[in-house]
């Protein structure tokens, strides 16, 4: 066996074709020296801990950046001349799902020795230590192989922990290396080896409970979302200008949070055609198209991982998920991760925990697509409690009377009473709505409350969350187009009376969209004698302030959904 600790590490070339959308990487782990590669408070701490020492692990959701985060590690730690191995368990399951506990290990062992560079003759050694269980084999082999052959630091990563969540002997490999951290009290030299877990391991999941054991003895490091800050490279290769690609980077973070996939997604869907950038609209248009519009909640494949995930059929994903509700709906609960149904939520993705401790909706992608809708739809109901009641009421009052009288009563009450919680109302319609026989009063009660709402806006996003939920009825198409409009003459009022004429008369071209021929004069007296000057003054291609989403959508065109009428054009 030969040391080859002082080897000199060789570093792959930095990639040359970086432009354009070759610059972004979706789906896959970023190779450490990319552009792309978007540095976080992870990097260094993950890096000084291991140097230190510590034994660490990454456990969050899926495609955040974890092996980007430990590729680039390993690189650093090498450059440092520390000693690092890599291991995707995800490849020995694919090859080694139904081998025996001692063909799993050796493959384990095998690319520690690959990546370590061990001149070792690990076959005849492994054959030696037949007689040995499986886990004091590779217990012995980090002893005598890994260290026994090396005089510098070791730092060994196991990535995709989840991927052996369904393997009985996987336990081993996570109890030899807790083995390894208590042997330090009685042999110093194990200082010298350190481990990085990595993956997205569940709570209640076998993964889970058997890297536990290794867990418990390392040092948790956060891997969050990207900031704005952070993020600014990105804008770098966007095929915009600077301030209007940093404005297309802003916008993105509006829908995306941050969340390192579909941020890089959308950086390079618009980096193949930034001319149809030019405003908040435009960027919120390839928000829908790829992640709203027809199969796409379905077939987009962070959407899909997500759902998997969030779909199994265990009591741990059902009260998760009604704690997302609740998350969902505003409520305001601290984070406790040691609350199994808490730290659910951060793995799968669905929530994350703000700066100051409290669990909030991931983004704005994600609190579209897993809405109350699905959250229904997956949960199952409690047919129980409610068959007890109601077979109260039956032989009470017999079952047409508490149907056609009692039954919905509380829901329309909750929908017609003045000041209720928004929340509740959502709540009252969706069930007045699955009662059947009550599915077009539900919608015709529903509008009336989201009228109410939308002429009590002022500002564009309560206008906008009023429209949208009433367009998604059949049959209030037209009245949403006239209170839409009826928003942009009440701006448009309100620019007037603060003598902003331009600010004004846009919100009023706005109105006019909307189908309101009544507005034409308002516009002309807004212009006044000024239109031979607008004329002979601007030029061009379309008009000042484009068509709206909603005017496109009333003509049967398609187009996203507008948040901020004010990007720049």
């Amino acid at each position: 066996m030969t040391d080859t600790s002082d080897k000199k590490v060789t570093e792959l070339p930095t990639p040359q074709d970086e432009s354009g959308e070759s610059f972004y990487v979706v789906g896959g782990p970023v190779q450490p020296r990319r552009g792309c590669y978007i540095e976080r408070p992870a990097d260094r701490q993950l890096v000084e801990k291991l140097r230190e020492g510590e034994y660490c692990h990454v456990l969050g959701p899926p495609q955040t950046g974890k092996s980007s985060l430990m590729a680039r590690a390993a690189r650093e730690l090498r450059r440092q001349g520390v000693l690092t191995a890599v291991v995707d368990l995800s490849q020995t399951v694919d090859r080694d799902r139904g081998s025996e506990a001692g063909r799993w290990n050796y493959g384990i062992a095998y690319r520690i020795v690959r990546d370590l560079r061990l001149t070792v003759d690990l076959q005849h050694w492994w054959q030696e230590k037949k007689p040995l269980s499986p886990m004091q084999r590779i217990n012995e082999f980090f002893w005598e192989v890994v260290l026994g052959n090396t005089r510098s630091p070791v730092v060994i990563f196991l990535d995709q922990v989840e991927s052996v969540i369904d393997l009985e002997h996987a336990a081993d490999l996570f109890h030899a290396v807790r083995a390894c951290h208590d042997a330090r009290a009685s042999e110093p030299d194990y200082e010298r080896l350190t481990f990085g877990l990595f993956g997205t391991a569940l709570p209640g999941g076998t993964a889970y409970a058997a890297g536990g054991v290794a867990v418990d003895v390392g040092r948790r490091v956060d891997l969050n979302d990207f900031t704005f800050e952070e993020a600014r490279p990105l804008c770098r290769e966007i095929g915009l200008e600077s301030g209007d690609a940093e404005r297309a980077l802003y916008r993105i973070f509006y829908w995306t949070g941050g969340q390192p996939y579909l941020t890089q997604k959308l950086c390079r869907a618009i980096s193949r055609n930034p001319g149809s950038v030019r405003s908040d609209e435009d960027v919120d248009g390839f928000v829908a198209s790829r992640f709203f519009a027809g199969n796409a909640p379905q077939n987009e494949p962070n959407l899909r991982r997500v759902r998997a995930v969030c779909e199994e059929r265990t009591s741990l994903a059902h009260t998760g998920l009604r704690l997302y509700r609740r998350v969902r709906r505003g409520r305001r609960l601290r984070f406790d991760r040691h609350q199994p149904e808490h730290e659910w939520l951060r793995v799968t993705g669905l929530a994350a925990v703000s700066l100051d401790g409290y669990l909030q909706p991931r983004n704005r992608i994600y609190s579209e697509v897993f809405n109350s809708r699905w959250i229904r739809h997956v949960v199952p109901f409690n047919w129980q409690g409610v068959g007890r009641w109601a077979a109260i009421v039956v032989l009470a009052v017999g079952i047409p009377y508490w149907y056609s009288q009692v039954l919905p009563k509380g829901y329309i009450k909750t929908l017609t009473r003045p000041g209720m919680e928004y929340s509740e109302v959502q709540e009252a319609y969706l069930d007045l709505r699955r009662l059947p026989g009550f599915g077009d009063q539900a919608n015709r009660l529903f509008a009336r409350v989201l009228e109410q709402r939308s002429l009590a806006a002022d500002s564009w996003d309560d206008a906008l969350a009023a429209d949208v939920e009433l367009r998604a009825l059949p049959g209030f198409g037209g009245l949403a187009d006239e209170l839409l409009g009826a928003f942009w003459n009440r701006q448009s009022d309100t620019a007037a009376a603060g003598e902003l004429r331009d600010q004004a008369l846009i919100f009023q071209m706005r109105a006019l969209d909307m189908g309101g021929q009544q507005d034409r004069g308002r516009v002309g007296e807004l212009i006044g004698e000024d239109y031979p000057l607008l004329v002979t003054a601007i030029r061009t291609g379309a008009r000042i302030d484009g068509p709206t989403t909603v005017g496109r959508q009333r003509r049967g065109e398609k187009g996203p959904v507008v948040e901020d009428p004010s990007f720049p054009t």
